[in-house]
């Protein structure tokens, strides 16, 4: 595997800081009001797409700084896996920003760490992919393994509320909008973050050809 440069390397290492720096300090501010036991407010800490999308950028940012050897480092530097959590992470910040931003109001350090993670990180991870990562190979059928990763999330969600009580977005409340309703919408996300593949996969290409026809 071609070794990082160092323009890639010091970027990583700055998305990777800021990553875990967000992550972690949501982590402490959620304990900070935690009126559950110690393991399900873990457990619903996972809940949120967000935390787990962040967490799958800061351990993909911290590959690529640290050059880790395992198997797993090596899946996430791999462009179809940069790829695909730029899909995730760039849905992460449309459905907040367009739906869920207007449903309170943080203040301090949680509003910091809120534009962290809805705003700030998103558009980084995109730059990231835009600068760092080849495109010209990219393939759908590349991409669409990565599915399984929200499918589980929609999945241990619906698990989670049906023993808590608990729902990390109101889009996903079974108990409020039944199950029929709340299973729809978890179709209506997958179907976002294919789209999002497919549109940014199109632009892409669309640039690659541009680029070749000016050569």
């Amino acid at each position: 595997m071609k070794t990082p440069s160092r323009s890639l390397k010091t970027y990583a290492a700055a998305g990777a800081l800021l990553g875990w720096l967000a992550v972690l300090g949501q982590l402490y501010l959620t304990f900070t009001i935690r009126t559950v036991s110690v393991p399900e407010q873990l457990l619903r800490f996972i809940g949120y797409f967000t935390i787990t999308t962040n967490t799958l950028a800061a351990l993909c940012y911290t590959s690529f700084w640290r050059e880790g050897k395992g198997r797993f480092s090596q899946l996430l530097r791999k462009p179809s896996s940069v790829f695909a959590i730029t899909v995730f992470i760039i849905i992460v910040g449309v459905i907040y920003n367009l739906i869920l931003r207007f449903t309170w109001e943080p203040k301090g350090l949680q509003l910091v760490i809120d534009e962290l993670l809805h705003s700030v990180l998103p558009v980084m991870f995109l730059f990231f992919w835009i600068l760092f990562l080849p495109k010209h190979d990219m393939k759908m059928k590349e991409f669409n393994p990565w599915l399984l990763y929200p499918l589980v999330y929609i999945v241990y969600v619906i698990t989670l509320g049906l023993f808590t009580g608990h729902y990390p977005y109101p889009f996903a409340d079974a108990s409020l909008l039944g199950y029929p309703k709340a299973l729809l919408n978890g179709a209506a996300m997958m179907a976002g973050f294919w789209a999002c593949a497919w549109l940014l996969m199109g632009v892409a290409q669309l640039g690659k050809r541009r680029k070749t026809e000016h050569v």
